[in-house]
């Protein structure tokens, strides 16, 4: 079974606070190669092509948010922590950053703070399907089902619902809500 809060980026998202022309072409190239290297699973080439980054282009969003993940498939949280700080300090605006936050703190058994941080987003950024998602994998681990219940409804209701709760019925994390979401309507989980 697979945990939600590994890696679920927000498609097609650009952050406000990287611009392409803040990052030269050949870095911007780097990046991409980078992302592709990450998502095929080559975590020492996409490593390799971070390295190459000019100065301003490796502490952009995107080479921060690749540094993170690399981190976490290497089992390395204290460090992933660190880039999500980093990350979420330099760019507050990108939702990225939060949930790595929010994911680093789940991961190092500190859901607790966990939540105060991403309850509150919840409200800044009420749309964001995700946040209301790992909120609920929050709550369960401080024993608050019907708190994560009401999270994951405004996930599937904000979200691709039939997604969402396929997804949440392979998250061990939501387990615990299972029978739960198993009661759901039918259109819902197909998707319909």
């Amino acid at each position: 079974m697979k945990s939600s809060v590994v890696f679920w980026p927000v498609q097609g998202y650009i952050p406000p606070a990287v611009k392409h022309d803040d990052v030269a072409h050949a870095d911007r190239m780097r990046l991409q190669f980078a992302k592709g290297w990450l998502e095929l699973g080559c975590d020492g080439e996409a490593l390799a092509e971070l390295d190459r980054l000019g100065p301003s282009a490796s502490l952009s969003s995107d080479a921060l948010e690749i540094r993170f993940h690399l981190s976490v498939r290497g089992r390395r949280l204290d460090q992933a922590l660190a880039l999500a700080r980093q990350h979420r300090e330099r760019f507050p605006e990108d939702i990225r950053g939060l949930m790595n936050l929010g994911n680093s703190l789940f991961w190092l058994d500190r859901p607790k703070e966990a939540i105060d941080l991403v309850l509150p987003a919840t409200r800044q950024h009420p749309s964001e399907a995700i946040l209301h998602y790992n909120l609920a994998c929050y709550l369960l681990k401080v024993d608050e089902p019907d708190a994560a219940k009401e999270s994951l409804r405004k996930a599937i209701r904000l979200g691709d619902a039939g997604r969402i709760i396929r997804y949440a019925l392979e998250d061990a994390d939501l387990e615990p809500v299972w029978p739960w979401l198993r009661s759901l309507p039918k259109d819902k989980v197909s998707g319909a």
